[in-house]
């Protein structure tokens, strides 16, 4: 015997052959097993007071006489029918009454409480709010929503695409050194002439000897105020001379010149040290040398943890100078004895650390620009997919960082470069493992999809500057988020990058089969479609799904989940998930 189902309109009964449950049409004769596929007719019996009974049996071509369900007289079929009309003519006048009924109690409860709490003093009708993209009200159960079928807008990437600062720039010119200068005219062998100086930074002194005769030579002995010697020159000719360190601000020396060979005249020269300069909020700082042996000296205090460099640039074309960078211990962190112009010194230095940069003179006498080269602070890709940044000196190195937001990859592109221009772009885990590099080499437009991000997991992405300066567009296309489907949703995407995959969670609502049908791609486009289970185990694929190509998943069932991937295979374009 049948039983109610929750429709009106349809009997469950069991299949005879499987025992599986079925949900008929009552109006119709025939019928198939949706598990076994048996056809089982429906037949139909009334008993006493009007009651129908219906039954179904296996439909073969040679019956017996001990079937249990012999067929009815076509006037048996008539009754029958006639008593279903009735019944469902019935059910619908009971309804309606039911609906005034329950309208007319709403009206008397509104006229009651119009106004009281809802904000509504002027009686106006109010509308309850709608989800305007489901067309459900509010607290919907989404499960309904979809169940009734739904178009998903899935919006592409963030095309802004804001520009980072360049480094501001500043610059500022230091005076020559000053360079006191002392006669000397020796008239008896063994005379000692003294000079007494007073240092006013501290640092390198230089003490030499110019305009002597080739054949004349003396002797310099140095001395602090205590009178202990510091430094000295015995054989002293024209053009020699003797370095010597100092402290502080503000000390005293005397300089003891005395005759060795020959009795002429000359001049001592004491070249003294420059104040030192604070590069922190500099980048250019134009200076020069102006003795043998001049050391200046310069200090800088990292605003950010990175790249800095610093490197000699308008020199004269024989010029050269050392330059040696030492950290807040005095410990060598990078040097260059031999540095000219577009050749200096960079480091990785420590935010908020100290550090000192001595240039010293090594070839020739003249003038120089310091070019001064900070880290950027990083930028945080969180709320964009593309800046524009730039390089402004040599090995500069941007630095950008973001989350992931799923597990997975991430395709990192770099477009709009100078085709003179090179950069290496290399990315970095949380722990500072390299995960992978890749270059731009004289190309405007390049790319990479680094693979296996943790979601959660910071990560990091160096652009380091190669070859000249220019301007770039970093983009940073991480995974849209993943987005619930089920059978009769229509959803609209795209596929903007190489390598690009798009995640959907299918979840079924039905038994039987589902239909993917692809449409709306543009020119020769084409997508790659894949069906994962829960063990992410490949179940179907196509890797060339053009438009109006399907692919069937058989036998789903209510709660039955599946992993939907749309890949990026050729072109980029929008495109249409139809499932049915």
């Amino acid at each position: 015997m049948a039983e109610k189902s929750d429709s009106s309109k349809m009997i469950i009964l069991k299949c005879p052959q499987c025992g599986g449950q079925l949900d008929l049409d009552p109006d119709k004769e025939v019928a198939t097993c949706p598990f076994c596929k048996t056809k089982l007719l429906i037949v139909r019996s009334i008993e006493q007071n009007n009651v129908i009974n219906y039954n179904i049996r296996i439909d073969n071509s040679g019956k017996t006489e001990q079937d249990p369900f012999p067929e009815e007289d076509p006037e048996e079929q008539r009754r029958i029918r006639i008593m279903q009309l009735l019944i469902r003519s019935a059910a619908v006048a009971a309804a309606i009454v039911v609906l005034g009924l329950i309208l007319k109690a709403c009206g008397t409860v509104l006229d009651a409480f119009k106004g009281v709490g809802s904000g509504n003093e002027s009686g106006e009708e109010v509308v309850q709010d709608t989800d305007s993209e489901t067309g459900t009200e509010n607290g919907q159960d989404p499960q309904d929503a979809a169940s009734e079928g739904r178009v998903i807008e899935v919006p592409p990437y963030d095309t802004e695409v804001p520009e980072i600062d360049p480094i501001p720039q500043k610059t500022e010119s230091i005076a020559a050194a000053e360079i006191k200068e002392f006669p000397v005219r020796f008239t008896e062998r063994g005379q000692e002439v003294t000079f007494d100086v007073t240092v006013p930074n501290p640092g390198s002194v230089y003490v030499y000897i110019a305009e002597m005769r080739s054949d004349e030579g003396a002797e310099i002995q140095i001395y602090d105020e205590k009178g202990e010697r510091t430094g000295g020159l015995n054989w002293g000719r024209n053009g020699s001379g003797v370095v010597f360190k100092t402290a502080g601000s503000g000390e005293k020396y005397s300089i003891h010149v005395i005759q060795s060979e020959g009795l002429s005249e000359f001049v001592v020269r004491v070249g003294m040290p420059k104040p030192v300069v604070d590069l922190s909020d500099l980048t250019v700082l134009s200076d020069r040398m102006d003795y043998k042996n001049q050391e200046n000296v310069y200090t800088i205090t990292a605003g950010e943890t990175g790249m800095y460099s610093f490197f000699p640039s308008e020199m004269m074309a024989d010029m050269r100078i050392g330059m040696v960078l030492y950290d807040r211990l005095g410990a060598t962190v990078t040097s260059n004895s031999y540095a000219y112009t577009g050749r200096g010194v960079w480091a990785e230095l420590t935010a908020g650390e100290t550090y000192t940069l001595a240039v010293s003179q090594s070839e020739e006498i003249g003038s120089y620009d310091l070019l001064v080269g900070r880290q950027k602070t990083a930028v945080d890709m969180e709320e964009h997919v593309h800046v524009k940044d730039s390089s402004e000196f040599a090995y500069q190195r941007n630095c950008y960082t973001f989350t992931a937001r799923a597990d997975g990859n991430c395709r990192i592109e770099m477009t709009e470069v100078n085709t003179e221009d090179s950069f290496e772009i290399s990315m970095y885990d949380r722990l500072g493992q390299n995960i992978g590099t890749f270059g731009t080499y004289n190309r405007s437009n390049t790319g990479r999809t680094f693979t296996g991000l943790t979601a959660g997991e910071t990560y990091r992405i160096y652009v380091e500057q190669s070859e000249g300066l220019g301007t770039y567009i970093l983009s940073v296309y991480q995974p849209k988020d993943i987005v619930e489907i089920t059978e009769g949703d229509t959803i609209r995407d795209s596929i903007e990058v190489e390598e690009q995959i798009n995640t959907y969670s299918f979840t079924s609502s039905r038994t039987g089969d589902v239909t993917l049908t692809i449409s709306g791609l543009t020119g020769d486009s084409a997508v790659a479609l894949k069906v994962y289970n829960d063990l992410g185990e490949n179940l179907y694929t196509d890797s060339y799904f053009v438009n109006g190509d399907s692919l069937t998943i058989h036998d789903t069932k209510p709660g039955s989940h599946a992993t939907i991937c749309i890949e990026a295979a050729e072109g980029s374009s929008n495109y249409v998930l139809t499932l049915e």
